[in-house]
């Protein structure tokens, strides 16, 4: 996106779409650490550590929702775009937390 995105978006939609080019950029980069805490998620479930598992969705709801009503008003689609990056950053984090947690303890060999 940062390299033909704005064009892109000019051909596959239209320039006022293409001019939120940076909103784009911003959910994407926040879109990457929810992908990838929800690939940690997978092995925390075959861990077995299913109880801390509605505990860190219903946070990372609670920080989008806090993000949102902040950082809306003032901002609008990037306030927005900002609250998820930072929930799903956020996410990232718990899920390594809990995954290392969980490797710890296992007993290798």
């Amino acid at each position: 996106i940062p390299f033909f995105g704005e064009a892109f978006l000019t051909i596959a939609y239209s320039e006022e779409i293409a001019s939120l080019n940076g909103i784009f950029m911003l959910i994407t980069f926040g879109a990457t650490f929810g992908l990838a805490g929800t690939a940690l998620g997978y092995p925390v479930t075959a861990a077995r550590y299913f109880t801390v598992q509605p505990l860190i969705c219903l946070m990372q709801a609670t920080v989008t929702i806090a993000g949102c009503t902040l950082l809306v008003p003032k901002y609008a689609m990037y306030g927005a775009a900002v609250s998820i990056a930072v929930s799903n950053i956020l996410f990232l984090v718990c899920f390594t937390g809990v995954w290392i947690l969980a490797w710890r303890k296992m007993k290798c060999g």
